[in-house]
């Protein structure tokens, strides 16, 4: 039944490519790809008869070592070269968040150095922690909207204070573990669905 799957979808992937337009296929967090899937992926990049497709995977390179399914086809062993390309994505430099910083929050940058030292050291540039830490100060009002002075704010308090020594991994376990049991179990189905789901 798999093996029918695939061929419908490679049979789709052909009529869309065929027919004048190109097609990004984006595969996120493969290094959570499955052996099966890997299979169907390396047959879908090997097809030549495929034209205007460009895939684009991502992965966690921290968590696949060489030893994951996903090491041997990126080893290229059998496939052109010449048709892929590697990008490796570093966490955000302490420049790059100060300007991040500061134009999200319209000051100068000298202004925002600051929050920009504290953003670096709780997450390292990593911007999916960056995105959580902003979120843990806005839920907190640490970090708030003056109306009368119309512009960003952030409680001294933040700096130095002991709460913020943990890492931004005990603040998300902190968040989930506060939780009802239900909401958790949900959330623990819905982390195997995807990026998004129907409540419903």
């Amino acid at each position: 039944m798999l093996k029918i799957n695939l061929y419908i979808f490679i049979k789709f992937i052909k009529a869309i490519c065929t027919s004048g337009r190109s097609i990004t296929l984006i595969l996120d967090d493969l290094q959570w790809v499955g052996l099966e899937s890997l299979n169907d992926l390396d047959i879908l990049i090997k097809d030549k008869s495929i034209k205007n497709l460009s895939i684009i995977g991502t992965y966690r390179d921290d968590e696949v070592n060489q030893n994951h399914p996903l090491a041997l086809l990126l080893t290229l062993n059998d496939l052109d070269v010449s048709n892929v390309t590697k990008f490796k994505l570093q966490n955000l430099l302490h420049e790059d968040l100060n300007e991040l910083i500061s134009d999200s929050l319209k000051v100068s940058p000298l202004e925002s150095y600051p929050l920009t030292a504290l953003f670096h050291e709780q997450t390292k540039g990593n911007p999916f922690f960056f995105k959580q830490f902003l979120k843990c100060l806005l839920d907190n009002k640490l970090l708030f909207f003056d109306c009368i002075e119309r512009k960003w704010k952030v409680k001294e308090c933040v700096f130095g204070n002991e709460e913020f020594s943990d890492s931004v991994l005990e603040l998300l376990y902190n968040k989930i573990t506060s939780f009802t049991s239900t909401t958790q179990q949900v959330l623990k189905v819905a982390s195997c669905l995807g990026s998004s789901f129907s409540q419903n």
